[in-house]
């Protein structure tokens, strides 16, 4: 009488037994496998990359890097950026670090000549300090230490200074470094305090006061101007000649 009256079904249902076997059933899930994507064909990285616009691009990026590098390193080492660039856009990375492994080049076609000419500047300077210099007979009073006596080979020869001249000596960093280490300092040693430094050069003679700073291509004096004193920049190809004479007094 019950199962024919739907009223009574829902107070009745919950004391019925419903056996395992048909809790299975109703709480059975049908599992499905999800859609999967097809792995491509194994192959090189830079197939990969070409087989894609992503990587296409990624590519492209990578070589323009490549050529701005090559620039970077061309003025870096002050190489002529066409050969750098037009090299390493053959040889991509390889180019720019065979450059970057490269010493600088000093600028000046003029400068590496005489380089070229000049291999022995160490047993030059060792020559030069060696010959003692005569010194100079005192005549006639005192004169000032900065008087632009001192102009020419002739004039330093007979002052019993140390002439340098282009051609004998080549006039880089380490020329100076290595005959004129006191002028380097804010306070000259005891030994330069009584020696007038004078460049002759395309612009005209100056007398030095001190070679504040220095670098691969020029050089860096301070000349007395007035009541004060000037830095001059001065490039090593202008140089002409180098006079080291001892101050008269």
């Amino acid at each position: 009488m019950l199962q024919n009256n739907p009223k009574a079904e829902p107070y009745v249902e919950p004391f019925i037994q419903i056996p395992r076997s048909e809790k299975l059933e109703r709480t059975q899930v049908d599992i499905k496998d999800p859609p999967r994507l097809t792995r491509p064909a194994s192959g090189s990285v830079f197939a990969a990359l070409v087989g894609s616009s992503v990587g296409l691009v990624m590519l492209l990026l990578v070589y323009l890097g490549n050529l701005y590098a090559a620039y970077e390193i061309s003025l870096f080492r002050a190489q002529p950026p066409a050969l750098v660039c037009g090299i390493s856009a053959v040889a991509p990375v390889l180019g720019p670090i065979i450059f970057l492994a490269l010493p600088t080049r000093l600028r000046g076609d003029d400068y590496e000549a005489q380089a070229g000419t000049d291999e022995n500047l160490d047993a030059a300077i060792a020559a030069e300090q060696a010959v003692p210099m005569p010194a100079a007979p005192a005549k006639g009073g005192r004169r000032a230490a900065t008087q632009p006596v001192a102009t020419t080979a002739a004039t330093a020869a007979a002052a019993g200074g140390k002439t340098f001249v282009r051609g004998q000596f080549t006039f880089n960093r380490r020329f100076f470094e290595t005959q004129m280490p006191g002028f380097f300092g804010v306070v000259r040693p005891l030994a330069d305090q009584n020696t007038v430094l004078t460049f002759k050069t395309a612009r005209g003679t100056y007398v030095v006061n001190r070679i504040s700073r220095i670098s691969p291509n020029d050089i860096h004096i301070q000349v007395v101007k007035g009541n004060a004193s000037e830095e001059i920049t001065i490039p090593f190809l202008e140089i002409q000649e180098v006079y080291m004479t001892p101050a008269e007094g």
